[in-house]
């Protein structure tokens, strides 16, 4: 199987063939110069085809990377993303997700990135959604009910950090709890 440049460079921007190069730029000269068989890849033939390199070649900074990886993956997986998204942020003023256990039946302001969401109707035709938050500590599972979502739900379409009001219920098992959402806010607007 032969790779098609764009497909090597979907590769590539996503971090995908970083063990073999981590400058993507060299990695990506390299690649554009030289056919590239998916069998060279899984057999590390990639080392033994490649031309000489310029010198001169340097590698995108972290901030470059991390967006190219954003576009094709929807998160960056080079660098933390907790620090890319949220650097200014004050995590100590929120309560960490790994301590919810703490605060069940209590109101709690947490911050964190969602990692996993899903809209789904009620029987009513209005929007529910439902997510998996993650702090630096853990994740939690929220759930945002159809007021809520009407006055709050385009917060949770970009990426990026959010602050969710919200209280404390266990499971039904009670082995973990949900975020049963009251308010949505965005934090590079606070």
């Amino acid at each position: 199987v032969l790779f098609r440049s764009e497909d090597l460079a979907r590769l590539l921007d996503a971090g995908a063939l970083d063990s073999f190069d981590t400058n993507r730029a060299r990695l990506f000269w390299q690649c554009s110069r030289v056919p590239v068989h998916a069998e060279d890849l899984f057999t590390n033939q990639l080392a033994v085809r490649r031309p000489v390199v310029p010198a001169d070649l340097t590698s995108p900074g972290p901030a470059d990377r991390a967006a190219r990886e954003i576009t094709m993956l929807g998160f960056p997986h080079s660098l933390d993303p907790f620090s890319h998204f949220g650097p200014d942020l004050d995590w100590d003023k929120y309560c960490p997700l790994a301590r919810l256990h703490r605060h069940r039946g209590r109101s709690v302001m947490v911050a964190g990135l969602i990692v996993q969401s899903r809209r789904t109707h009620t029987l009513k035709g209005a929007v529910m959604f439902f997510g998996t938050l993650a702090d630096p500590s853990g994740f939690a599972e929220f759930t945002v009910f159809p007021p809520v979502y009407r006055r709050c739900g385009h917060l949770l379409e970009r990426g990026g950090v959010i602050l969710l009001h919200a209280e404390v219920e266990p499971f039904d098992n009670h082995r973990g709890q949900n975020l049963m959402v009251n308010r949505v806010w965005r934090a590079d607007a606070t």
